[in-house]
């Protein structure tokens, strides 16, 4: 699993009220990490206009 793959896994639990907490969780952290927080912003830059989470 690269690391793209990783980050939208975490995503998509981060915010799933069904997830179980522990997961939620440690989704929540693995997203507030430095290396994952530039990775994000990357993407995002890379995307632009398309991103949907910067509408």
């Amino acid at each position: 699993m690269d690391f793209a793959a990783v980050v939208a896994w975490a995503e998509s639990f981060a915010e799933d009220e069904t997830a179980p907490l522990g997961l939620r969780l440690f989704c929540t952290v693995l997203l507030g990490t430095e290396a994952v927080k530039a990775f994000i912003a990357e993407r995002d830059a890379q995307l632009g206009e398309n991103c949907e989470r910067c509408r």
